[in-house]
């Protein structure tokens, strides 16, 4: 998994801010910009024929993202959001479908 992260770090992201903004205010934008990272993660997984399909469907609300960011973020206040997008999906894809 790490070298598929390093690969990550060496694109542009569009949009991302680093995880001292998410914690001082997460604000909608910033959400709704996980939630739109996480789903595109998600749409080229499954369009890889990756298993398993859908790693987004251990969540039952986005809040469940965003506590998960939260902690990130608390964590690692000088990575990106990206940073934390990708290690939450990674880790819902290393996970048996629910």
């Amino acid at each position: 998994m790490l070298p598929l992260l390093a690969v990550a770090q060496t694109v542009t992201v569009v949009g991302d801010s680093d995880c001292a903004h998410w914690s001082q205010d997460p604000a909608a934008a910033k959400a709704s910009w996980l939630l739109g990272y996480l789903s595109g993660m998600n749409i080229v997984w499954s369009g890889e024929g990756k298993s398993p399909r859908n790693p987004l469907g251990h969540f039952t609300t986005a809040a469940q993202a965003y506590r998960w960011m939260d902690g990130f973020c608390r964590l690692n206040p000088g990575k990106k959001i990206s940073d934390g997008a990708s290690v939450l999906f990674f880790e819902l894809a290393s996970k048996k479908q629910p």
